[in-house]
């Protein structure tokens, strides 16, 4: 209590400490027609009631009742500012802000709202320094700290961000909530191990806290641990029941173990809390992917809201998830995909923009720098056991040892296998960037001073788009990794093909790059710089005596559509079966039995289906000798599974559509003189695989050609692609 003051005002603030608001706004009125005060401090209270009862209008009011009669009192200036900040009137609340600073210049709370209000306007270098000034104040108060560390984390400044807090550790002491942040920043510098072992330290002393155990259970999902992250997701999940975050995180982690249906119910209990969780959404359409329910994917994502606010806060890893799997969908709107890589862009540029001017403000780099050698970069999570090294190996080595040029690697990952090692010891530049921000890596790559930039992994895992919105470098390029175009305002090109992007403008319409084409195929295999094999003048037919269709896709590229047409060469042939491998749940007995659901509705004995599941490399090639002929799937073509087979001299049918990522197996297959092998319709795919099946002469003829083409006239060497690449770059530079 205030001696000061008398009961009633006494009385009266008790009420609203005890936040008994409407006990105080009753004596309040009742104060009021007595007329007993009028004075700033009885009007300020009024207001604190009145903005705690959502009566904003009667608290503006009363604020400023108490203004008039001093407008330097600061307890009112600052109220004010706060219900000015509550109703986002951020430019309002910095006015009041600073007026209550006017008068009490250190006061710690006063400097940590302007702070805040200074964030909320986008002027982050004030905010900063502001922050800074609050710390300065009152160095053992957390607030400053965390929310300046949360402020660095938005602008993708993990570096600063860990300083701050480290140094609010030191000062203050092992406080949860700075430890459990800490723990966060180190989980996104990927350093994981360093992560848990805080978060288990914390809960020696804080073990019925939930936070530790989510926080647990995100870093060992990213380690791959899934069951380890389900195990704590769940101790998370018993201490605060239905929450909606944790809910997510059992999904996607269920999502990850293969346990498909489960992983759908958790998903639908966090979208009944909240139907506009653009995270849960896609997560949502993604199981739905998964399970081949490809028509419900198809609604759902043609339903999303594009002005829901949700898909710009925090979701951009959602969003590049979802982006990434449109591409498996039949029949979308490709239109559709030009706004979801139109919206990713935006929201990338408005993440990095504070941290792009900083780099240019720090760096001054050069774009149009010119030395004897020209410098190339490429960026990539994907120098190991993957399909862009299985493709681009021998060109990325052949190119290192070209006089005229110096590359430099940048490597998004941990993974170490023979591929890794091997380019490692051919790529002098060789820089880490795993756990990297992007403005770190920006820095570092500008440093470097290259003439081009070249992102290899598009919207797939591992990739580090987000670099590239910096512009650090004249020329930067999309290629190979993600066969569609990015839409990042930083990417001037897409490397392609005549086949792929056809010179017209209802095929160059969907790019938001230029294009720039190699003159034969956009892209290689490694191996076809290796000896032929001798199985080009005969098939497996010959010595099984029954005709085998098969595909080593990635099932998700077993769409309904595909599946049915599939289903339909498979009734119209005899003496045939369809062999499906390459994947680890194709051996799942209940995958199976969707499999054989949607071949039963066409009468086919599911004798006729076999299933392997994944091998390793060299194996995989090895069951290209049980296959007849190779069956393309669409609209997601096969890009290195098409290639392998080719290299195996297994002939590939494909359906030919309309931008490059369906048009793979039609650049190939004109590569290698096997035109008639290409359908333009669905009928005409099913009557080609009809006829081929009879006909065992025109496989072996197109075994032939693949031979000649590849390992003969060498057209898809990795030489070639380097002499091409080279003509590329010369327009280019």
């Amino acid at each position: 209590m205030h001696k000061e003051l008398d009961d009633d005002l006494n009385q009266l603030i008790n009420f609203i400490n005890k936040q008994n608001y409407l006990i105080a706004e009753e004596m309040s009125l009742e104060l009021v027609k007595k007329k007993k005060y009028h004075n700033p401090l009885f009007f300020n209270l009024c207001g604190i009631i009145n903005q705690n009862l959502q009566k904003f209008d009667l608290a503006n009011e009363s604020y400023k009742k108490a203004l008039e009669l001093d407008n330097k009192f600061c307890p009112a200036l600052y109220n004010l500012g706060l219900l000015k900040f509550q109703v986002n009137h951020y430019r309002d609340a910095f006015f009041y802000f600073s007026k209550a600073l006017e008068a009490d210049p250190n006061n710690y709370d006063y400097n940590l709202m302007l702070a805040e209000s200074l964030v909320k306007l986008k002027k982050f270098d004030k905010a900063i320094f502001n922050y800074e000034k609050t710390i300065k104040i009152y160095p053992k108060k957390k607030e400053a700290y965390l929310n300046l560390s949360n402020l660095y984390l938005s602008l993708n400044l993990l570096f600063e961000a860990q300083t701050t807090l480290k140094s609010a550790i030191e000062i203050i002491g092992e406080d949860l909530k700075l430890q459990n942040n800490f723990g966060l920043i180190l989980k996104r510098k990927k350093k994981l191990d360093e992560a848990i072992f805080l978060y288990k330290k914390i809960l020696i002393t804080e073990i019925h806290n939930f936070e530790p155990y989510a926080n647990l259970s995100l870093c060992y999902y990213e380690k791959g641990d899934y069951l380890k992250s389900l195990e704590f997701i769940n101790i998370a999940l018993a201490k605060k029941p239905n929450d909606s975050e944790f809910l997510y995180f059992k999904s996607r982690t269920l999502e990850k173990m293969g346990r498909l249906e489960e992983s759908l119910e958790n998903i639908e209990k966090v979208i009944l809390k909240n139907k506009n969780d653009f995270k849960a959404t896609q997560k949502k359409i993604e199981i739905f992917i998964k399970l081949l329910m490809q028509n419900e994917s198809k609604v759902l994502i043609e339903s999303l809201d594009f002005n829901n606010q949700s898909i710009k806060l925090n979701a951009i890893d959602s969003l590049v998830s979802l982006i990434f799997l449109s591409n498996y969908l039949y029949g979308l709107d490709y239109l559709f995909y030009l706004k979801l890589i139109d919206l990713h862009n935006n929201i990338l540029q408005n993440e990095n923009e504070f941290a792009i001017k900083k780099l240019k403000n720090e760096n001054c780099y050069d774009k149009n720098n010119f030395v004897k050698k020209i410098k190339i970069g490429f960026v990539s999570a994907d120098f190991n056991n993957h399909a862009v090294s299985f493709q681009l190996k021998n060109f990325f080595i052949s190119l290192s040892k070209n006089s005229s040029f110096e590359i430099f690697f940048y490597y998004n990952s941990e993974k170490k296998d023979e591929i890794n090692s091997e380019l490692r010891q051919n790529i002098k530049n060789w820089t880490e960037i795993y756990g990297l921000s992007d403005y770190e890596v920006a820095k570092k790559i500008s440093d470097n001073k290259l003439n081009i930039l070249i992102d290899l992994s598009g919207f797939t895992s591992g990739n580090r788009l987000g670099v590239f919105s910096y512009k650090i470098c004249k020329n930067q390029i999309t290629w190979a990794g993600y066969l569609n175009s990015v839409g990042v305002s930083g990417i001037d090109y897409i490397l392609a093909d005549p086949f792929v992007i056809p010179r017209e403008n209802s095929f160059e319409c969907f790019y938001k790059e230029k294009i720039l084409r190699f003159d034969n195929c956009w892209s290689t295999l490694a191996l076809f710089d290796d000896a032929p094999h001798d199985n080009f003048d005969k098939i497996p037919f010959h010595e099984k005596k029954i005709l085998t269709f098969g595909s080593q896709n990635n099932y998700l590229k077993y769409n309904e559509r595909v599946l049915d047409l599939w289903s339909d060469v498979i009734r119209c042939t005899q003496n045939t079966r369809l062999l499906l491998a390459g994947n680890e749940i194709l051996i799942n007995k209940n995958f199976q039995q969707k499999i054989y659901s949607i071949f039963k509705k066409k009468n086919i004995n599911q004798n006729r289906i076999i299933f392997k599941g994944r091998f390793e490399r060299k194996e995989s090639l090895k069951i290209y000798n049980d296959i007849d002929i190779s069956l393309d799937p669409f609209p997601y073509n096969g890009g290195t599974t098409n290639f392998e087979s080719a290299y195996m001299c297994v002939p590939t049918i494909t359906l030919v559509g309309n931008n490059f990522i369906s048009r793979c197996g039609y650049s190939i297959n004109m590569n290698l003189n096997n035109n008639e092998w290409n359908c333009f319709s669905e009928q005409e795919y099913i009557d080609k695989a009809i006829n081929f099946s009879l006909n065992p002469t025109i496989i072996l003829d197109a075994k032939k050609k693949i031979y000649e083409n590849i390992f003969i006239k060498k057209k898809f060497s990795s030489k070639n692609l380097v002499e091409n690449f080279i003509q590329i770059v010369n327009k280019i530079i």
